[in-house]
């Protein structure tokens, strides 16, 4: 997702982890799932992704730590591959 800043800047580390948990939560939502999550940082952070109606999906960015909050939400119309 070149250009695209998912996570606010909030993750450095290894890219590998990270995709493994962002591709897990992408297929979990394409095969039929009304959820699913992405965990970085040990859990810290959160990636939702949800089902929002046809053809639309929600993300939203987590932090778990108390006090836990949104630090982002975004809701956008899917495009057919």
């Amino acid at each position: 997702m070149d250009g695209i800043d998912v996570t606010l800047g909030r993750i450095e580390g290894p890219l590998l982890p990270a995709l493994e948990q962002l591709l897990a939560a992408v297929l979990a939502i394409s095969t039929g799932e009304e959820r699913a999550a992405a965990l970085f940082q040990g859990g810290d952070l959160v990636l939702l992704l949800e089902r929002a109606g046809p053809g639309e999906a929600a993300l939203s960015l987590l932090s778990t730590p108390s006090p836990a909050r949104c630090l982002a939400a975004l809701r956008r119309r899917l495009r057919e591959c």
